[in-house]
């Protein structure tokens, strides 16, 4: 299994996709020096930009610039926009240089109605769709990028910071969002990737092996990813593209139908390689695909090849359907250590594995394929897992490798499927009920009642409410309470038959900025005292609060609801996707 790992190949010591981006920045996209920018105003500025205006036009709304050249060539300022005429594509590559500040940052969106614009780069080798060079303090929002070698590149040879990735729309690239690590690189830090959907971005199957990732984010710290949802891609979030990614929260996403490339090396949907305190909560990573020409297919891979992979943490995620393992911990010469697993609903991962490779399943799969080397440290606990037999059951153990290192605990067989509910596995935003779960409000935590419409904000972000946000609302992944202190929202799961149920759940404030906390319980309908809670959740409280429960009666009909509240100043976003299973 040496070579090419979780849809990365190496080549001359750098990942061969580091080598392309970087050979295509410098050879393929002209970066203009100091002296040949043209400095823009010291006061904000917008400029429009309009693919079927007159050329050359001058950047103003009356008389917009056709295509990049202007800013291409220039230095922008704080404050400074760049809008891109919605409905209009555009097939050059976009040049953003200059930096904004905390309170004003660069930004490149788009004005007018329709479709959001495309930047469309027709699947050549060297396109770049935006290429942000040397700056901090930049937001790309609401745009499409197809068809390129890498949609947005972070392309800083010097630390840079402050970088927000909003509303877009990534599909038939090679790589998604990508910061590469390399000689020479700065690490881009405080970077936010919300509302982002990335499918089929394969575009590297083509040239340059399994390649095809929603995000490729190498030298990159303080990172947090929320409402990312990816589908058959060939990876889906990944690390692997050099060392030090460091202090991300990856929250309230999915990762469906990835890891698509043939590889022999092995395919995972999400790579971990050399990263410190990476977490995935609140997640669903489902069905890697099958093939019959490679191994692995898992959901999360684990495997330091690079360097170390410290302080990895898995929690409370519906990791499900996998044609492999749904983890995999792979023994390199650099170590595991402190990885955390626990709360996650576990289910039917590692039905599939390659007949030319030795069988690779188990919901969790740990692999000592290069002997003496260390063993993972670190703790599973408490998750739930249905396991057939023809998945290789909970644990699968391969060459040398063991568990010896890993504190284990309250790990729960189901014993059938069908007999498990994971609350964003669930969600429907046209069905109240669908697969056991509703979404409701009450004005004293006793009475419940339906909320009565949902809207769908954004792909990941569909919010159940009656009469506005400020009445509260839930969402795939979320809630909000609402703005009157003393009501609550709730995700609310009803029983269909008489059984013991289990609980696990973790709740987290999803916005580190709002400055007010929540009240939280789970509650049961016919009975007055919560099940659990009330716990507050303060405001940044970005670790959150494990929501394990085992044995609760439940008859059929009787109605769990997992509840927020305010506190009456202002409304918070909370993620909290709980599992429940007999």
């Amino acid at each position: 299994m040496i070579g090419a790992r979780g849809g990365r190949m190496v080549l001359s010591g750098l990942p061969r996709t580091v080598v392309l981006i970087l050979g295509l920045v410098v050879g393929l996209l002209v970066i203009p020096d100091a002296t040949g920018f043209a400095g823009a105003p010291s006061v904000a500025t917008t400029y429009y930009v309009h693919s079927s205006a007159t050329c050359p036009g001058s950047g103003t709304a009356a008389a917009p610039w056709c295509d990049f050249r202007a800013v291409n060539k220039m230095v922008l300022k704080p404050g400074d926009q760049v809008l891109l005429k919605s409905g209009d594509t555009f097939t050059t590559p976009l040049l953003i240089h200059g930096s904004g500040t905390s309170s004003r940052y660069v930004q490149v969106g788009s004005y007018g109605s329709g479709r959001m614009p495309v930047l469309d780069g027709n699947s050549a080798r060297g396109f770049v769709g935006i290429n942000i060079y040397q700056s901090s303090y930049v937001e790309i929002d609401d745009l499409a990028i197809e068809n390129a070698a890498a949609g947005i590149l972070i392309n800083d040879s010097t630390s840079q910071t402050g970088f927000r990735f909003l509303d877009l729309y990534l599909s038939g690239d090679v790589d998604g969002i990508q910061s590469p690590a390399g000689i020479p690189a700065g690490t881009a830090s405080h970077v936010l990737v919300q509302d982002v959907e990335a499918a089929n971005n394969r575009l590297g199957c083509k040239f340059n092996g399994c390649a095809g990732f929603a995000l490729a984010l190498g030298s990159v710290s303080d990172v947090i990813v929320n409402r990312l949802f990816s589908f058959n891609n060939c990876g889906a979030t990944s690390w692997s593209l050099g060392a030090g990614a460091s202090n991300v929260l990856i929250e309230n996403s999915k990762s469906i139908g990835d890891a698509g490339c043939a590889e022999l090396g092995g395919e995972t949907a999400n790579f971990i390689d050399n990263d410190t305190n990476i977490t995935f909560v609140n997640d669903v990573v489902a069905d890697a695909q099958f093939n019959s020409t490679g191994v692995d297919f898992s959901g999360i891979d684990l495997e330091p090849s690079d360097g170390p992979d410290s302080s990895i943490n898995i929690e409370d995620n519906y990791i499900a359907h996998n044609a492999g393992p749904g983890i995999q911990l792979l023994d390199h010469p650099a170590a595991i250590s402190n990885v955390k697993i626990s709360g996650n609903l576990l289910v039917d991962n590692g039905g599939h594995w390659s007949p030319v490779a030795y069988p690779v399943l188990g919901q969790v799969w740990t692999d000592e394929w290069l002997p003496g080397f260390a063993q993972s440290t670190g703790s599973i606990t408490d998750n739930l897992y249905d396991a057939p037999a023809e998945t290789g059951g909970f644990e699968q153990l391969h060459a040398q490798a063991n568990y010896d290192g890993i504190i284990q605990s309250d790990n729960i067989d189901l014993g059938a499927s069908g007999n498990e509910w994971y609350a964003a596995d669930g969600f429907s935003c046209t069905t109240q009920g669908a697969n056991q779960w509703s979404y409701q409000s009450s004005t004293d935590g006793s009475d419940w009642t339906n909320l009565s419409g949902c809207t769908a904000v954004e792909s990941l972000d569909q919010e159940w409410s009656t009469g506005g946000p400020a009445n509260g609302f839930v969402s795939n992944f979320e809630e909000m309470p609402p703005s009157t202190s003393g009501s609550w929202v709730a995700r609310s799961w009803k029983a269909p038959a008489a059984a013991l149920i289990s609980v696990r759940g973790r709740i987290l404030m999803s916005s580190p900025t709002c400055r007010s906390g929540v009240t939280a319980e789970i509650t049961k309908s016919g009975t007055t005292k919560p099940i659990w809670g009330p716990q507050v959740i303060h405001a940044g409280n970005e670790t959150g609060v494990a929501t394990n429960l085992n044995g609760i009666g439940v008859t059929a009909g009787d109605v769990v609801h997992f509840a927020v509240q305010g506190d009456g100043s202002r409304q918070c976003r909370v993620s909290w996707t709980p599992s429940v299973a007999s």
